[in-house]
This record gives C-alpha cells, structure tokens and sequence, in this order.
C-alpha cells in the first residue's frame, strides 16, 4: 500500500509539473496593417511571473511609435491562465499596461490542411480589461 501510494504521489507531482512545463516560455503576435504595425511579446517565466512588451509604430501622415511594458504574476490550472498585477508593485513609468483579471487559454495550435503551418502552441486571450487584448492570438516561440 505504502509502495502504490508513493508511486501516485510521484505520478501527480510529474504530471502538474509537465502541463505547466509546457506553458511557460515566450508568445509572440504581431499585426501588419495600412497605418503601421502592433508587435506584442509576452513572457511567461517559471516562477510565475510574466513581462507584456507591446510596440505600437504607427504611419499616419506622421509616423508614431509607443512603447508600453508590464509585468505581474501568472496561475495555471488545466489550459486556463489567470494574470494578476498589483498597481503598487507592478506598475511605475515603465510599466503602464495592467494585464489583471485576464484569462486565457493555452492549447496546441491545428493547422489547416491546405496550409504549410507548423504546429505549436497558441494562447488566445478570452477576457480582458483591455479591449485590444481580448480575442487575440500569440504564437510560441
């Protein structure tokens, strides 16, 4: 008994370690449109923490560039993630962006068969504070 109750604590251990294993590491979108570009970088560290790099450069006449930062803490549970950040510790002139309350979602990405995509990784934001975040879709790197 004791053997078989080892075995299922180890088995559990490994299995929580790899579904997070497999979540962490960088996200990468970026939006080519008539008036410029929008690059986002989101990176999700081991220890739970997270870093949102988002470059907007637009071209409207006169050409316009915005640099955002934030950062802030991530938990799993399954394929759903959940952003927290706290304004006093998260945020100051470098980090403006506030990620909290965000859910997404990570799952293995499937491509289409007349497509010469490869299979990856995804993480599709599915509610946000932030309307701009809300729908959109980042590629593993």
């Amino acid at each position: 008994m004791r053997n078989i109750l080892i075995f299922y604590f180890v088995l559990m251990g490994f299995t929580a370690y790899t579904q997070t294993e497999t979540i962490f590491g960088v996200y990468y979108l970026k939006y080519d449109c008539d008036s410029g570009i929008i690059e986002y970088k989101l990176s999700l560290h081991e220890d739970g923490t997270y870093d949102l790099h988002t470059l907007n450069k637009v071209n409207r006449g006169v050409t316009s560039v915005s640099d955002k930062e934030e950062k802030g803490t991530w938990r799993a549970k399954d394929n759903m993630l959940t952003f927290s950040s706290k304004s006093s510790k998260d945020f100051d002139e470098e980090y403006t962006v506030n990620l909290n309350g965000s859910i997404a979602r990570v799952m293995p990405k499937i491509p289409k068969e007349e497509s010469d995509e490869t299979e990856g990784t995804v993480l599709i934001f599915d509610t946000s504070k932030i309307y701009c975040i809300e729908g959109l879709e980042f590629t593993k790197l």
